[in-house]
């Protein structure tokens, strides 16, 4: 599996997801995670800020579709070569400043149909999106 690039796993339940670990995949250059499965007793997908610690070599990350309400703020503080980030269709309401900042290299970055608040805390968001030239 050490050589492995690419890595679709959408439409997996939610538990799947629970205990999973990436360590053997050195070589990962992009992995799809989208339209997880859940139900009622099973909760939506949440990530340990350890997820994709070892996927240094990461550069398109799909999360797509997953209820996802939270991401811990280094949850890519490991990644430093991923370019494309998809939240798309997620339950975000807010974008921490430090996810942003541990992704020097991003280029995409995707959160359609989130439901983003107007708050302060997503002010500098704002700020970003319509001032960032890379992205």
């Amino acid at each position: 599996l050490q050589s492995l690039k690419v890595l679709k796993l959408q439409g997996n339940p939610s538990l799947f997801f629970k205990n999973i670990s990436f360590v053997f995949l050195l070589n990962l250059t992009e992995l799809d995670m989208s339209s997880t499965v859940y139900t009622m007793t099973e909760p939506p997908i949440s990530f340990k800020k350890e997820l994709f610690n070892r996927l240094g070599q990461l550069r398109i990350l799909t999360l797509d579709n997953n209820g996802i309400q939270v991401l811990p703020e280094d949850i890519f503080a490991n990644v430093p070569l991923l370019e494309r980030i998809s939240l798309r269709y997620n339950r975000l309401t807010n974008v921490s400043e430090a996810i942003l900042k541990n992704v020097p290299k991003l280029t995409y970055f995707d959160v359609y149909m989130n439901t983003l608040s107007c708050s302060c805390d997503n002010y500098w968001f704002q700020n970003w999106s319509i001032s960032s030239t890379e992205v």
